[in-house]
């Protein structure tokens, strides 16, 4: 079971992360949420 997470900015920047090494889903957490922020701006 992969219990990792992430605490990001408004900003889409990681702050906190769990002490376990870095998974490949949270290295790329920030660049997808800054996308799907993006989206939302477009959208609306």
């Amino acid at each position: 079971m992969d219990c990792s997470c992430a605490v990001l900015t408004k900003d889409a920047q990681v702050v906190a992360q769990t002490e376990l090494g870095t998974p490949f889903h949270l290295a790329c957490l920030n660049v997808r949420a800054k996308l799907r922020h993006e989206e939302q701006l477009l959208s609306n």
